[in-house]
């Protein structure tokens, strides 16, 4: 039996394996968080918070709207894991 001998290139894909290996091992533990479903009825009062007026420039009167909504909920509130939700941004 002979032993391979170490090359540059060898070495170098020694490291990426192990660098790969130790990073998988410490991950093991991570997982992607749980869906929680949320049951939405229509808000009873919404209004405009902020709007800002972008000019895009590529055609005359073309505008780009970027608007920042509050809902209010007074009744019938939305819940997540058993909380109620009464504004929404």
């Amino acid at each position: 039996m002979t032993i391979p001998t170490l090359t540059r290139k060898n070495v170098g894909l020694t490291v990426i394996v192990l660098i790969n290996l130790a990073t998988l091992s410490f991950c093991g533990g991570l997982h992607a968080q749980q869906i929680q479903k949320v049951d939405i009825s229509p808000p009873q009062s919404s209004r405009y918070v902020k709007e800002h007026i972008i000019a895009a420039g590529d055609a005359p009167g073309h505008q780009l709207r970027i608007v920042e909504i509050e809902k209010t909920y007074t009744r019938n509130h939305p819940q997540v894991r058993g909380v109620k939700i009464t504004k929404v941004r």
